[in-house]
């Protein structure tokens, strides 16, 4: 008994599986250095939220100026929102909800308890 628990702890990783494939995360940690952990997963999680909200230029599609809002120095105002939206993964949920958080304007905190229960939805 005692040896199929031994095996059992050393063939078992814990925690969640990452969602990302190692060699894609190295890619994005050279680009981004100063990010990493749950820094660089929520820049990997914006950049498919931003992929579905914007065109190929990089310019928000109609309807969501609201939430791809730059400061002047660049960095986006709801950078936390969008995150929250890449984990929902699908470009029409994306939207979807996108849509809602640009027509009611929440806070970022309403903002994003409404995005996660959205995503527990589906």
């Amino acid at each position: 008994m005692a040896d199929i628990l031994e095996n059992f702890s050393k063939n078992t990783k814990r925690g969640r599986p990452p969602k990302f494939d190692p060699e894609y995360r190295a890619m994005m940690a050279a680009l981004w250095p100063e990010d990493i952990g749950r820094s660089l997963t929520n820049r990997l999680y914006w950049m498919i939220a931003f992929k579905a909200l914007a065109d190929d230029k990089g310019k928000p599609l109609p309807g969501f100026d609201w939430l791809l809002s730059a400061r002047p120095n660049g960095d986006y105002k709801r950078s936390t929102l969008i995150a929250e939206l890449g984990r929902l993964e699908d470009a029409d949920l994306i939207r979807q909800a996108a849509d809602w958080l640009c027509q009611n304007k929440p806070t970022v905190q309403t903002g994003l308890q409404a995005v996660r229960n959205w995503r527990l939805l589906f």
